[in-house]
């Protein structure tokens, strides 16, 4: 059996309910098909909802999970890595994916143009 590491679970976790809206802790079980334990899924999603990436609600016996308003997980898990393998420099960061990932010439003209408008002052 492949291990779901718990970074790449709250991942895969967040990306079902940012499609599904609301679910519940079997949904997400159950979607996994059984990569994960019940009760791993059940304490990752208690531990999102405690450090305020998920809300919930009571429905029955169950909880309803949904994401929180205004609260963005790739942000927050970019912030992460940045933090964590690039000493806290998005320049590092950039470098990296400047060096390691095929961009062809179009992705490279954006991004020479968002640069430009980060000088220039515009977002």
């Amino acid at each position: 059996m492949k291990r779901i590491y718990v970074g790449e679970l709250e991942h895969q976790i967040y990306e079902m309910i940012k499609v599904r809206g609301e679910v519940t802790v079997r949904e997400i079980y159950q979607t996994l098909e059984r990569k994960s334990k019940y009760t791993t899924v059940l304490t990752v999603m208690d531990r999102m909802y405690k450090k305020g990436e998920l809300d919930r609600r009571k429905n029955g016996i169950r909880f309803v999970y949904f994401l929180k308003e205004g609260k963005s997980k790739g942000h927050d898990i970019l912030v992460k890595i940045k933090d964590s393998l690039f000493q806290g420099r998005a320049g590092n960061m950039v470098s990296y994916l400047l060096k390691e990932e095929k961009l062809d010439q179009k992705e490279l003209s954006e991004i020479e143009e968002m640069i430009h408008a980060m000088k220039e002052g515009k977002k």
